[in-house]
């Protein structure tokens, strides 16, 4: 595999990340704004990694 074939792949993954970041930090701000209690949000998305 080339070297840009590597940069691809990983930037790939990175954006993959970062956009499930994303999701997590929208999730996060419709939640205050409904005010579900943060620690509520937190146990539920630990839930959701494992």
């Amino acid at each position: 595999m080339s070297t840009s074939e590597d940069f691809n792949l990983e930037y790939g993954e990175l954006l993959v990340a970062a956009t499930e970041i994303q999701i997590w930090i929208e999730e996060y701000r419709r939640l205050l704004e409904s005010e579900v209690d943060a620690f509520e949000f937190f146990d539920y998305s630990m839930i959701g990694l494992q």
